[in-house]
C-alpha cells in the first residue's frame, strides 16, 4: 500500500510554529529587559541629582 503524499506546506507550518513562538517570546523578553534597564538608568540619574543637588 503506497504511503500518502505529505503536504509539505502544512508540515512546514506545523514544524515552524513552535520556533516562531519561541522567537516571539525571546523578542518580548528582550524588549522588556531594555525598557527596564532604561528605567533603571533614569532612576539612578534622578537619585544622583537629588543626592548631589545639581
Amino acid at each position: 500500500m503506497p504511503s500518502p503524499v505529505t503536504d509539505l506546506a502544512a508540515y512546514r507550518m506545523t514544524r515552524q510554529r513552535p520556533i516562531t513562538d519561541a522567537c516571539r517570546w525571546v523578542e518580548a523578553v528582550e524588549e522588556m529587559t531594555v525598557a527596564n534597564l532604561r528605567a533603571a538608568a533614569v532612576i539612578q540619574r534622578l537619585w544622583l541629582r537629588l543626592l548631589i543637588g545639581a
